[in-house]
């Protein structure tokens, strides 16, 4: 299967979750812009399966360890599936972190809750401290422009996705 079928695939709405699966297993290199898996994210047309998968998938195609909050932001292009609930800042632990943390750091969850009751996680960790929930939140929902975003940067990315 091309490229082209393999991303004409993932845009059907009415494409079963196995052949959605499939179609992602069939990714080749990042050709796409972020664009691509943020407008299937973004549209309520899709099921809510099919939207997490896409934002997994612009994660770990589009969002790379050392991109600043700002250009977070703006590759995520305003989330409709993001909520302020689902975004929190890791204050301790009950399990494990996908990397070492210490307290110079602020590690960022972020649940995108497809379909309601899924506990996939995104976890960003910053090199920096003092930032809040509802700041990173307004940040990513908004695209707000903010200078200091621009400078404050993604250290390492790792996705959770539950199995279902």
């Amino acid at each position: 299967m091309n490229a082209n079928e393999v991303f004409s695939q993932i845009t059907d709405k009415r494409i079963q979750d196995t052949i959605l699966l499939a179609a992602l297993d069939a990714l080749g290199d990042t050709i796409e812009p972020p664009e691509f898996w943020s407008k299937v994210a973004n549209d309520h047309g899709y099921s809510p399966f099919h939207r997490r998968k896409c934002i997994f998938e612009l994660f770990k195609r589009h969002i790379k360890a050392g991109i600043s909050l700002a250009g977070l932001a703006a590759t995520l292009d305003k989330p409709t599936w993001l909520k302020r609930e689902n975004v929190v800042i890791v204050t301790r632990l009950g399990g494990k972190l996908p990397f070492s943390w210490s307290s110079q750091d602020t590690v960022v969850m972020i649940y995108p809750d497809l379909p309601q009751g899924n506990y996939s996680a995104i976890y960003l960790k910053i090199g920096h401290k003092e930032l809040q929930a509802e700041n990173i939140f307004t940040l990513l929902k908004d695209n707000e422009t903010n200078p200091k975003y621009n400078m404050i940067l993604i250290s390492e990315v790792s996705l959770n996705e539950t199995i279902e």
